[in-house]
């Protein structure tokens, strides 16, 4: 769906707007096609309000009315108000009392008919009422008739449909005027029919088109749920921010209200009614509406069920749960182990000695026998647990025992002691295998000392021993000059070999001061540079460099950062083929500084990256070229502490070494 229409706030009022306005006409849609259905208009052809059910409702309602009025001794017209008057009542109605012998009408045409219907059936019974001359009887050939045909009233309206009603020994004849005069229920029930029959087509179109629109636009809002310009995540506004059950529950305890007032108001249906009803259907609509998008938006932002009052109270009473157990379980531990388990085997004993006694007083054996075997069973049960995760335990031990620091006990079964147990065994294989590898570390650094460092130690020695040896012998004065230059350049190699040894181990266990201020790159990579630019020329190398525009500030401390590129440098002067360039790139990634140096590799390069990181290994397998194997080992270490990274790769006869540092504006710098 478009993006611009779910995230925008006139769209979504717009479509809330609309389908108020569908579901007000799908209601009147609705309601008239149902009209039609309940008045018959499509299936029996009703086309007049006269021949549906409603009439015929409405004329026994009258009729019962007025039979309990003649019940309670009412003979006059006068005494039945409502209906003794032509302007207010559209029934015209003749009744006759079989008890009392007493008619009761107020249409002169209807109390005639009703006497003829009587004396039918009183002739038709052999009953011959005294006050008539038995020759009246022999001109008069009356039949009991169901339906009198009195076509109209005395005030000369028609009748459409009469009915002829009984009961209890009471009988009645009645029928509505036509056209209707008086605006009783009558009158409102016809204009409510003749509105239904006019849209009898139209409604049901308009019902189906409505209704399909309304659930595209209900589709979209459900779409749209949650979303605000210029944001992409959900958003939750102040509706779904209230828990969840206690909304439910509001809005629910008000659309069943507005359900009541529309039960209620389907009691003698007419327009006012009708309306009042299309009103609370639609209060009803946004109720469902407002449920249905608070839903949607829960579920989008997930995990709905915790922002609901039965989520809060069913935590708060396992936290509650949780601390009555913690502080149970830290009274028990206060007993030493062995306590623990009299105390455990004590109480399941007196819990199985107290249902067999309840148990007993039932005088049922079967039951107390299934009860104890299940009880014992589950004791078994417990004690194999036991015995199996004391197993695992053992053979940890063992494993320990023998010199396997690499296994480790799987806790996930574990409760209690057990656990603690198996995590202090755990922890005591890692913590010999790390002691292990420390000191294995060690015993290798010792070897790589006496090793390696004897060996470069050594040649300098000599060197010096030697020619000292030869000025003891009075050369001439050209020799002695070559002599002391000697001693002076291995004095200096012996020097620098003592520092990077003391700098190496000062780095790497983090004794060096860092003194962090705002370093430029450019500046300092310049002078690094220009310090080597006699070198790298003795040597061949032509340098690249490439900068960012203006200018790169890091935070660093500038006396260990020369460092850094002091040993990278002088490294690609002794190592780095001749005739070759060294590219220097400085760029940026997100919050970091990003230095790369590249060469060529005069020598072969058979070490991996991690090989050539490790202490006293040199490029130069044959150790020709003077040097103590530390450099980049150190600078890695500088690098590092400086909260910055440094990587190498090689590629063939391509060395690359890349380090990272954070820019000025970064926040690392303050961790």
């Amino acid at each position: 769906m478009n993006r611009s229409l779910t995230h925008s706030l006139p769209a979504k009022v717009a479509g809330i707007f609309l389908l108020v306005i569908l579901a007000a006409l799908i209601t009147l849609s609705g309601c008239a096609t149902l009209g039609g259905l309940h008045y018959g208009i499509y299936d029996r052809g009703v086309s007049s309000y006269y021949e549906t059910s409603n009439c015929r409702s409405e004329m026994i309602d009258d009729l019962h009315e007025i039979y309990y009025l003649m019940e309670n001794g009412v003979t006059n017209l006068s005494d039945l108000g409502y209906y003794s008057s032509f302007e207010n009542c559209n029934l015209r109605f003749a009744g006759y009392s079989a008890k009392t012998g007493q008619y009761l009408s107020n249409d002169a045409n209807m109390q005639q008919a009703m006497a003829q219907i009587v004396l039918s059936m009183q002739l038709a019974e052999g009953e011959i009422l005294p006050q008539y001359a038995p020759d009246q009887y022999l001109l008069m050939e009356f039949k009991p008739d169901p339906d009198p045909q009195v076509t109209r009233s005395e005030d000369n309206h028609l009748l459409p449909q009469t009915l002829q009603w009984d009961i209890n020994d009471t009988w009645f004849i009645a029928g509505v005027v036509s056209p209707l005069a008086a605006r009783d229920a009558y009158f409102r029930q016809n204009r409510l029919f003749q509105l239904v029959y006019s849209t009898r087509i139209l409604a049901p179109i308009l019902l189906a088109v409505c209704a399909f629109a309304a659930v595209a636009d209900l589709i979209f809002l459900c779409c749209a749920a949650g979303h605000r310009w210029g944001k992409d995540e959900v958003v939750l506004n102040f509706q779904d921010k209230i828990p969840l059950d206690a909304y439910l529950f509001a809005m629910g305890s008000v659309g069943f209200l507005l359900l009541m007032v529309m039960a209620e108001l389907t009691y003698n249906l007419d327009i006012a009614r009708f309306l009042l009803m299309v009103v609370a259907a639609e209060g009803l609509l946004l109720i469902c509406l407002a449920i249905l998008l608070t839903l949607c938006t829960r579920f989008k932002v997930g995990k709905w069920w915790r922002n609901t009052v039965a989520w809060w109270c069913g935590s708060l009473f396992v936290r509650i749960c949780k601390a009555i157990g913690r502080g149970v379980r830290g009274f028990f531990r206060l007993f030493p182990l062995v306590w623990r388990a009299v105390a455990l085997v004590c109480t399941l004993l007196f819990a199985q000695t107290m249902l067999t006694l309840l148990i007993y007083d039932t005088g049922d054996p079967a039951e107390w026998f299934l009860v104890t075997l299940v009880f014992d069973g589950g004791l078994v049960l417990l004690v194999m647990y036991l015995a199996r995760q004391l197993q695992h335990l053992q053979a940890a031990g063992k494993a320990l025992a023998a010199g396997d620091f690499d296994q480790t006990i799987d806790l996930s079964r574990m409760r209690g002691s057990l656990r603690a147990h198996g995590e202090h065994l755990n922890s005591l294989g890692q913590g010999l295998s790390i002691a292990v590898e420390q000191k294995m570390r060690s015993e290798r650094m010792k070897t790589e000392l006496i090793t390696n460092v004897s060996h470069d130690i050594k040649t300098p020695l000599t060197s010096i021993v030697n020619y000292v040896d030869l000025l003891q012998k009075e050369p001439s004065e050209e020799q002695r000059t070559e002599y002391l230059a000697v001693l002076a350049r291995q004095a200096k190699r012996l020097k620098k070999l003592t520092e990077d040894l003391v700098e190496a181990s000062k780095a790497s266990t983090g004794n060096l001061t860092v003194h962090f201020a705002p370093t430029s790159l450019q500046e300092i990579l310049d002078q690094a540079i220009g310090e080597y630019e006699d070198r790298l020329q003795q040597a061949g190398l032509e340098t690249v460099i490439v900068l960012p525009e203006g200018d790169l500030t890091v935070m660093a401390d500038g006396r260990l950062l020369w460092r850094v590129l002091d040993n990278l440098l002088n490294n690609a002067c002794k190592y780095a083929l001749g005739s070759t360039r060294v590219y220097l790139e400085v760029k940026t990634r997100g919050d970091r500084a990003v230095l790369s140096i590249k060469n060529i590799s005069r020598q072969q390069l058979n070490l991996s990256p991690d090989e050539l990181m490790e202490r006293f290994v040199r490029g130069d397998s044959s150790r020709n070229t003077e040097g103590s194997g530390l450099g980049l080992n150190i600078a890695r270490s500088l690098v590092e502490l400086q909260n910055g990274t440094f990587d190498l790769s090689i590629d063939g006869d391509l060395f690359k070494v890349i380090l990272t540092l954070p820019l000025l504006h970064s926040q690392e710098m303050f961790q």
